[in-house]
């Protein structure tokens, strides 16, 4: 939701100020910054409470090898409990602070997700502490391309079967059996994926990646 109230401004400008020079980009006008790391994001939100003026923050990732059409925290947490706005100049001093706070956290998280093997690690401690649907979904694709072909089948086996709740969860279930039979072969599969991430893209409306670029940041991953 867009933000136009002298609080919101407040969290733009102190956003703008640390998280501009890494490269994130705020979406449109509202709370939520993105950097963009081709095959995942990396997302900031300074969220709101209701009518209650202030903020508190929340970072962490989203994978872009499921198609969907809206920002999403598949992995995150929130770092900063809520600050409310008491007065101008007190706000600005603690939308710094949550500012910088989530500079240190995206460079940090660019570190620790920086190839799928990274991913495959943190789906799969996702997956140990939940069975949704969305959770084994991402790990069995971080396996697959890992080149963990029996564990990428099973994961995406019992996607196919988890419980769906949602629109979202009735369109994971569905494309997991479609995924799986690609893991025979790992090109394919690799290309798959990026064609998710690429529709992904497209759907939220982020810059276009060519398709060869897609992991280039997990060259190190023992992919095929």
């Amino acid at each position: 939701m867009p933000q136009h109230t002298p609080h919101a401004r407040i969290i733009s400008e102190a956003a703008r100020s640390a998280l501009g020079p890494l490269g994130m980009t705020q979406w449109g006008r509202t709370r939520m910054w993105v950097d963009d790391q081709q095959w995942r994001l990396g997302l900031v939100e300074f969220e709101a409470d209701g009518l209650t003026r202030g903020c508190c923050l929340m970072v962490g990732v989203m994978w872009l090898w499921s198609s969907r059409d809206e920002f999403r925290f598949d992995l995150g947490r929130r770092l900063e409990r809520f600050v409310s706005f008491r007065n101008k100049s007190q706000f600005e001093r603690e939308a710094q602070r949550l500012a910088h706070r989530a500079a240190e956290a995206i460079v940090e998280q660019r570190a620790k997700y920086s190839s799928v093997v990274n991913a495959l690690m943190a789906t799969t401690d996702a997956v140990s502490r939940s069975t949704d649907i969305g959770a084994l979904f991402d790990a069995a694709v971080a396996a697959g391309l890992c080149g963990q072909v029996e564990m990428a089948a099973q994961l995406f086996a019992k996607a196919a079967e988890a419980p769906q709740h949602t629109s979202r969860d009735r369109a994971l279930a569905a494309d997991a059996p479609l995924l799986a039979k690609d893991l025979a072969d790992a090109a394919v599969f690799r290309l798959a994926v990026e064609h998710r991430v690429i529709e992904s893209r497209r759907q939220l409306r982020l810059p276009p990646l060519n398709l060869s670029l897609a992991f280039t940041n997990s060259e190190d991953a023992p992919v095929g």
